[in-house]
């Protein structure tokens, strides 16, 4: 079994590149193993002669998806695995095969839809909730950097059984995050899928003219395009 790691804007995963077929209960036992502070780990493997990505949280339980961890897993396949750079490359997650590509040391993929589940109000505040892939709560707060996300956001993904991402706006397309993940049960320094929610509740927001966001969480820079009604999610990846 091969075991790499990689840093796509501040998240880091562990790979486990195996040719052997485990089952979930050793890969939770390997990911309680190895993981350890990281963010979660994926398991490569194949299926219908597509490449697949099962993404499993620190805590050792699956999640459908990870959009910053669906990136470096394209950058694996690319770097490792001998796929083509700068051409599209299907694969499958659990939340159904999405594509994704390396240009000009980017590394974009295909976000699964953004799904409005509602806008909810607590205290006077504005909650909007948005599955991604996997479900996420939107919160806009101007005081961001002075938020505790123990105290406000943690409640709030227990409450949702969902990541919360809280965010402003420093620009026309210009947006600052963060998040506070579940399964990681910790502030994260970036989320993938956040980044898209947030960007699709922002353009709902302001209006659905803007087609290009860049996002700031605390790992790097995160973009969000939209290219015929789909969502796209771009940034950097590394070998750690």
């Amino acid at each position: 079994m091969n075991v790499t790691r990689y840093s796509a804007t501040g998240n880091t995963f562990v790979f486990f590149d195996a040719n052997v077929e485990l089952s979930d209960e050793e890969k939770s036992r390997l990911v309680l193993e190895h993981v350890g502070d990281l963010d979660g780990a994926i398991f490569v493997e194949g299926r219908n002669g597509l490449p697949l990505m099962d993404y499993f949280n620190r805590d050792g339980k699956r999640a459908e998806f990870c959009g910053n961890g669906a990136r470096a897993f394209v950058w694996h396949l690319v770097t490792r695995k001998g796929y083509p750079l700068e051409e599209e490359i299907e694969f499958i997650t659990g939340a159904g095969k999405i594509k994704g590509l390396v240009k000009d040391g980017i590394v974009f993929i295909q976000s699964p839809d953004p799904v409005d589940e509602g806008v909810f109000e607590i205290d006077g505040i504005c909650i909007f909730k948005v599955r991604v892939g996997v479900p996420h709560i939107v919160v806009e707060r101007r005081d961001l950097e002075n938020v505790n996300m123990e105290t406000f956001a943690r409640p709030l993904r227990w409450k949702f059984d969902a990541n919360v991402n809280i965010f402003r706006s420093i620009g026309d397309v210009t947006l600052k995050m963060r998040t506070y993940e579940r399964g990681v049960e910790r502030e994260t320094l970036a989320c993938g899928s956040g980044a898209v929610a947030v960007a699709y509740v922002y353009r709902e927001m302001i209006g659905r003219e803007k087609t290009e966001f860049i996002l700031l969480p605390p790992g790097g820079r995160l973009s969000v395009m939209i290219k015929e009604g789909e969502y796209y999610l771009g940034g950097g990846v590394e070998d750690v």
